[in-house]
């Protein structure tokens, strides 16, 4: 008797491949805009570090008046600020992207939307 082999409607197959293609291309589109999201936060971190580097290499001037320094430092302090603030929406705004892609992907696997 010759082996049983399943036969499987060609369109079964292209369903199958389709579905398989819309998952990636979803992907592959998700993972295009965490990049763009974290392309802009490099370029934020790049211009904030230039800053905060520019405030320290005028406080190590010896030629400034203690009130140079205070008024720097206190500019200084306010970057860091500004920094750490930065870093906290930052932060969410990845997680979210990632959820939402993350989401995205399981409702389109699973034919929601």
């Amino acid at each position: 008797m010759p082996p049983h082999h399943e036969h499987h409607e060609p369109h079964d197959h292209h369903a199958k491949d389709e579905h398989h293609k819309s998952r990636k291309c979803s992907q592959r589109k998700c993972q295009k805009k965490i990049n763009e999201i974290l392309s802009s936060v490099a370029e934020i971190e790049k211009a904030l570090a230039n800053a905060i580097n520019a405030e320290t290499e005028l406080l190590r001037r010896e030629h400034l008046s203690p009130g140079q320094v205070s008024f720097l430092t206190e500019k200084l302090e306010e970057l860091i600020r500004l920094a750490i603030k930065k870093e906290i929406i930052l932060e969410l705004l990845i997680q979210d992207a990632i959820k939402a892609c993350e989401q995205s992907e399981c409702h389109e696997h699973h034919g929601k939307k």
